[in-house]
């Protein structure tokens, strides 16, 4: 985690609101088409899920993405995600449950959220496994049988941080004259907290990439700061050992 100054916790209330886009989405099951409806586009923003034209599941201003379906016995089950379509927004996730002679169901947590976007699907044991990326320097699983949905926390051997990540980080925060660093020094020549000048999608994708235990926050707050009050961007390869681990 970053161990200076990093304000995530207010990012999404401060948000920029976009209207959802007006457009449809749909799986086919078993048990009908799931699909994703505005039923009054012209006067409100309430968005929901019809199962074979009956609604399901509603919610308010958020944007309902479905995701994927899966078969589990006698179960179909569509694993679906609500954004409030901020720029800080992130995706918070739920299954939908159907079977046959029953009414479907809509199982959730706040738990069931991926603080970097991650949400790789796979199914193994008659068990929904759904990978949502480092939390706290743990990878973390949501694991769902059709019934009860348990999340699991592990920490891995082998620690690595992606290279996309680490590109990415050094391109926002150092590249040129564009690096956010770079603009903090011009901002505040005292360079008090760089971090200022992130805007809100780089604090939360920061947020995100600080979770994986390979990254080293303290050297990523080191070189932002020199960077800041040199105007020197480090060259891709010392930064890349540095922060990234390799």
């Amino acid at each position: 985690m970053l161990k200076f100054r990093l304000p995530i916790l207010s990012i999404a209330v401060v948000a920029t609101m976009i209207s959802p886009a007006l457009s449809s989405d749909l799986i086919q099951t078993r048990f009908g088409i799931v699909e994703t409806d505005f039923p009054h586009p012209e006067t409100d923003y309430v968005h929901v899920i019809n199962v074979r034209g009956k609604t399901v599941f509603r919610t308010e201003y958020d944007v309902i993405d479905l995701k994927n379906k899966f078969s589990l016995g006698k179960k179909d089950i569509v694993l679906f995600s609500t954004n409030c379509g901020g720029t800080a927004c992130s995706d918070n996730l739920s299954f939908l449950v159907l079977e046959k002679g029953k009414p479907a169901t809509v199982v959730t947590d706040k738990e069931f959220a991926s603080k970097g976007g991650t949400a790789r699907t796979s199914v193994r044991n008659r068990k929904i496994l759904v990978d949502l990326g480092y939390d706290s320097n743990k990878r973390k699983t949501a694991v769902f049988d059709g019934k009860r949905l348990i999340f699991q926390y592990t920490v891995e051997e082998t620690k690595s941080f992606p290279e996309e990540d680490c590109e990415w980080l050094y391109k926002y925060a150092m590249d040129g004259e564009d690096g956010s660093c770079i603009i903090a020094g011009r901002n505040d020549p005292r360079c008090t907290d760089p971090l200022d000048s992130f805007g809100l999608y780089a604090i939360r994708r920061l947020t995100a990439v600080s979770q994986n235990p390979a990254f080293d926050d303290e050297a990523f707050g080191r070189a932002c700061i020199e960077t800041c009050k040199s105007g020197k961007v480090p060259d891709y390869n010392t930064f890349r050992k540095a922060v990234c681990g390799h």
